[in-house]
């Protein structure tokens, strides 16, 4: 699959401190969506300093809602879902480089690491996990939940496992950890 047939998309919100690192992974895609939800910090801006990026805001409706917004803008079927505070591996760069997905009823899977304050988590249920986040924007969609959203799949979908990985900067200080249960609840 050629980058040109997939489009990164991000929904954001005060993602100054995780969304140039995001955004520099996803720097050989020809367009990347990130929607922006309402940031008061220095998230805007970074995102305007990528020439790739294009910048769409808007209302929260909700994570799945949102995301499903967020895709209908991107200007390819193939969609590839980032959290701000994700980072696309090279080795999974290196595979959607070569990658050949037909099957508009294809999934992606990729393995999404998880880090706390700069180190991997590897136990307690919360290490490495298989997300789907590629996706056909014409046949999948994320569920319509509030928060713990999903891509919805059915029983003719096929999926497949990439061999690269997200890093997921989950959490990088106790401030945050706050943030995000406050948000959460």
């Amino acid at each position: 699959m050629l980058l040109e047939s997939v489009t990164p998309v991000i929904i954001s919100k005060n993602s100054e401190n995780t969304i140039k690192r995001c955004l520099e992974s996803l720097k050989n895609f020809k367009h990347i969506i990130v929607y922006d939800n309402g940031s008061t910090d220095g998230t805007i801006s970074i995102c305007r300093s990528f020439n790739n990026v294009i910048l769409v805001e808007g209302d929260f409706f909700g994570f799945g809602p949102t995301k499903n917004l967020a895709a209908d803008k991107a200007p390819t079927d193939w969609v590839l879902s980032l959290d701000s505070d994700e980072e696309l591996h090279q080795s999974t760069l290196d595979e959607l480089s070569t990658w050949h997905l037909n099957e508009a009823t294809s999934v992606g899977l990729i393995l999404r690491e998880n880090w706390f304050c700069g180190k991997k988590i590897t136990t307690n249920g919360w290490g490495n996990d298989f997300i789907v986040r590629l996706y056909n924007k014409k046949s999948h969609k994320f569920t319509d939940s509030q928060v713990h959203e999903k891509v919805e799949t059915n029983k003719n979908t096929k999926t497949i496992k990439l061999k690269g990985k997200l890093i997921h900067n989950a959490i990088f200080d106790i401030k945050q950890t706050l943030d995000k249960a406050q948000l959460y609840s």
